[in-house]
């Protein structure tokens, strides 16, 4: 609604319109819009897989994007640097619980692992927010191994020790342009 205001040509407004969506929703979003001429708006993808999407969902868009990567400030000094000393190699998996991010495929994916190694696993599911269907086939397949753990949601403020205390985060999303936890990651050793 606020694109299709803001986009008309008599307002005066600059709009910047950042896109950062699966292909599915660019979709969705597209048939909500009314407008034809962007040539008012600066269009900001957070990847060329999302730029190229939107390009061909909406042709009138073409080459007036650009790309606009996003990043997380660092707030993690070398002091602060601290791991559970549990002796567990643990693995976070880190988003909403639903088909989209895929959590199964984790699951899946670790009991492939040979006993030794998933002995010595931990996998961690930190998701605020959940699928309600979905959320009951991961439980139904992790609710007799006690490696698999569903933490809940984290403040935000707490997501330092979420990514501190892993060695491994997992995204495994089927569709996803850039997300926030894979770059947060990326900060950390």
């Amino acid at each position: 609604k606020a694109i299709n205001y803001f986009g008309k040509k008599n307002n005066e407004i600059p709009v910047f319109l950042w896109v950062h969506a699966e292909d599915k929703l660019i979709e969705r979003y597209a048939r909500m819009l009314f407008v034809s001429d962007f040539s008012r708006m600066q269009i900001l993808c957070v990847s060329a897989n999302v730029e190229k999407h939107l390009v061909d969902v909406l042709p009138a868009t073409k080459g007036k994007t650009s790309l606009f990567f996003y990043g997380c400030v660092d707030k993690l000094s070398a002091e602060e640097t601290r791991k559970e000393p549990n002796g567990k190699f643990i693995i976070s998996v880190i988003g909403r619980i639903c088909p989209r991010k895929n959590q199964l495929q984790v699951v899946d994916a670790v009991n492939l692992l040979p006993d030794s190694c998933k002995e010595r696993v931990e996998v961690r599911f930190v998701a605020a927010s959940a699928d309600s269907d979905y959320k009951a086939k991961l439980i139904e397949k992790t609710r007799l191994d006690k490696k698999f753990v569903l933490c809940g949601g984290v403040p935000r403020e707490k997501m330092v020790d979420v990514y501190t205390n892993s060695d491994l985060v997992v995204c495994c999303s089927t569709d996803d342009p850039l997300p926030v936890v894979v770059t947060e990651a990326m900060m950390y050793k």
